[in-house]
């Protein structure tokens, strides 16, 4: 059963043994089925609105045991003036401070329609490194047109280490940001267009909601993704949040 409470005082999840088909740090995430994402409710933000930096709590929602935090590093200048669409590097280090894999995100605008536009920076982007900064994937956005918000599909490229895109993640825009008082989904497909997992932003209650962006989000990996294709997945699922829930909170 899958538990994403989590007590005040939390446990570590050991550091599990080495394997020679995943990189150093990833061996916490490869024989994971799901992962629980927690944002910590900072005060300064709450009380004045000052942007600060994200943090993250990484956890196994079967054992309720920490796997990791996320906390990105980002200038005090974008986080006031590009907010959401701000470029930030991230690391995500286990209880020893080791980092487990990182992320990078370039400052690019925020166009849905075209974003492949002026060499890709009309789009957004954020790329998977391990442990020694190797790459292990790379997102992307889907390339598509609409008139209507509401007839435009948020939709990522989950690309591997050889660049070929074998996921995709992404919902209907208005069913992902404009659900009232309920939970919110992404759908990770495969390269055939098949649903194979879900991504859920839970609902944390209306006053959690209205007041904050901090967010509860639960990952589904699919059957037969390797731990490379998970951490990248879940840059995809940070990269989705900054660009769709932060944004309506900071609307």
């Amino acid at each position: 059963m899958i538990n994403t409470t989590q007590p005040k005082s939390y446990e570590w999840m050991p550091k599990p043994q080495s394997q020679s088909s995943v990189p150093a740090g990833l061996e916490y995430i490869a024989s994971l089925t799901s992962i629980h994402l927690k944002q910590k409710i900072d005060t300064l933000e709450v009380l004045t609105g000052w942007q600060v930096k994200n943090k993250f709590r990484l956890t196994d929602p079967v054992t309720g045991q920490v796997i990791g935090l996320f906390k990105e590093e980002s200038t005090c200048f974008q986080r006031q003036c590009c907010k959401n669409n701000r470029a930030f590097t991230a690391k995500i280090i286990d209880s020893q401070g080791a980092t487990i894999f990182s992320l990078n995100r370039p400052l690019h605008c925020n166009c849905f329609c075209c974003p492949a536009a002026n060499d890709g920076c009309c789009g957004q982007e954020i790329t998977a490194l391990d442990s020694s900064n190797n790459f292990l994937g790379k997102v992307t956005m889907f390339q598509q047109c609409a008139l209507c918000p509401c007839c435009m599909d948020w939709m990522l490229n989950i690309a591997g280490e050889d660049g070929q895109v074998k996921w995709r993640l992404g919902n209907n825009f208005c069913k992902a940001v404009c659900v009232c008082c309920d939970d919110k989904y992404l759908y990770v497909y495969d390269a055939e267009g098949n649903k194979v997992s879900t991504v859920t932003k839970q609902w944390r209650g209306l006053g959690t909601e209205m007041c904050t962006p901090a967010d509860s989000i639960l990952i589904e990996f699919p059957i037969g993704m390797t731990a490379q294709e998970k951490a990248t997945l879940i840059g995809a699922v940070l990269l989705s949040d900054y660009n769709l829930w932060e944004e309506q909170n900071n609307s």
